[in-house]
């Protein structure tokens, strides 16, 4: 008896801590999403110093959204047989070089190679992360290791986008890389060194034809194509913030416009699940892309003013994270087998669709057709809201996330 309670207790114990990696895990997501966005704050600096189209330097937004899209089903399957804890350790050391690296791109180039060079690192470590977190965390705990890695994305937006974007405008942009640069070392070599079991085999998870298997269903197609179109939206508007936006509240506010939109993406991500849990995914997707549609139409008058400008990157941010929880549990909804395929699915088109939202928003501001953003921006999420509608209507298949409430 006094055996199975001491056991007991050590379960107790065990299930009471999360595995320190999970943090370090989670503050590598911090400094790689912040990498991922670092542009959006200092593109004006750094096509003033390169001597670049402010256009041509949106296009390494594009470019690293499309590669990571596109290269993280395929290169974790071409790596699946290291170890996972070795390839973490590996891409994140990569990444690394390739910020210090972007530090000391003398021109467009280079720089654009070192950000695919950075996105491919990004698009090994996003999935795997995730991945060991779950296997890191006990079984009781899943679900708060998860968030603690999902805060690490959003927390990217609150505080590593805008403290960037200030170390670029008081330093000069190549120091926001290097600090980025810094900080994702010291997490791989804290993670490399530390003496822990060894994570599981990344042959755990799936194959690229398990991946791209949701493809041939059509009901998880029209699903997934309002997610192209949304975030094409936000990338127009997004990816150009400061080049819009600074030159009527002053570029010395960017920072905090940036802040604002981290603050509007914790909320819309915290709030969104017991909207979700109370009306099913439906309304809140609806209400979300339409909120946004119309608060993208607005931008160039309610930009006017600092407050304006502010609240508008917050509901901006809000409805993008908004949309992510109740999308989700549709898509779980929809394909409970294959879950973990579909989202990974599902992930790699809003980043194709931010991509392509920054290529068509470098056409517009290199042509100085700034005050079109917002029109293009509100017409992509208009575009995504008429899909979503017709989805629900040509879905031959509906089934329900509670028993009360269809998909």
């Amino acid at each position: 008896m006094v055996q199975l309670r001491l056991r007991a207790d050590v379960q107790s114990a065990g299930s009471r801590y999360l595995d320190a990696r999970i943090f370090l895990l989670s503050g590598a997501l911090f400094a790689t999403s912040t990498d991922a966005l670092v542009v959006v704050g200092i593109l004006p600096l750094i096509a003033a110093d390169i001597n670049a189209d402010p256009g041509a330097i949106g296009q390494m937004l594009t470019v690293y959204m499309v590669t990571f899209a596109i290269g993280s089903p395929i290169l974790t399957v071409a790596f699946a047989n290291w170890r996972r804890d070795m390839l973490i350790a590996a891409s994140l050391l990569v990444f690394s070089a390739a910020a210090f690296a972007s530090a000391l791109a003398p021109g467009f180039i280079e720089l654009l190679g070192l950000r695919v060079v950075a996105a491919c690192c990004s698009a090994i470590y996003v999935p795997l992360a995730f991945a060991a977190v779950t296997d890191l965390s006990p079984a009781d705990r899943r679900s708060t290791g998860l968030a603690i890695a999902t805060l690490g994305l959003v927390g990217s937006q609150l505080i590593g986008v805008p403290l960037s974007t200030w170390i670029g405008q008081a330093f000069g942009w190549r120091a926001a890389f290097a600090l980025d640069g810094c900080l994702v070392l010291s997490i791989a070599l804290a993670f490399g060194l530390r003496r822990s079991p060894p994570l599981q085999e990344t042959s755990s998870l799936p194959n690229l034809r398990a991946r791209i298997s949701p493809l041939g269903n059509a009901v998880i197609l029209r699903a997934v194509l309002p997610v192209l179109f949304w975030g094409m939206g936000f990338g127009i508007i997004y990816s150009y913030c400061a080049v819009l936006l600074g030159p009527k509240v002053g570029f010395e506010k960017v920072p905090l416009l940036l802040v604002s939109a981290g603050f509007g993406g914790v909320v819309g991500s915290q709030i969104t699940s017991r909207i979700t849990d109370r009306f099913g995914p439906v309304a809140p997707i609806i209400g979300f892309v339409s909120l946004n549609a119309a608060n993208i139409a607005m931008l160039n008058w309610s930009s006017e003013s600092f407050a304006g400008a502010a609240a508008a990157m917050f509901i901006l941010t809000f409805c993008h994270w908004g949309i992510f929880i109740p999308q989700q549990t549709r898509l779980l909804a929809i394909e409970p087998i294959h879950g973990p395929t579909v989202l990974s699915l599902s992930n790699s088109v809003i980043y194709l669709g931010m991509g392509a939202g920054a290529a068509i928003g470098a056409a517009l501001v290199s042509h100085q057709w700034l005050a079109a953003l917002s029109y293009t921006g509100a017409g992509a999420y208009l575009l995504a809201l008429a899909c979503f509608l017709r989805s629900l209507r040509l879905d031959d298949r509906p089934r329900a996330c509670s028993p009360s409430r269809p998909v």
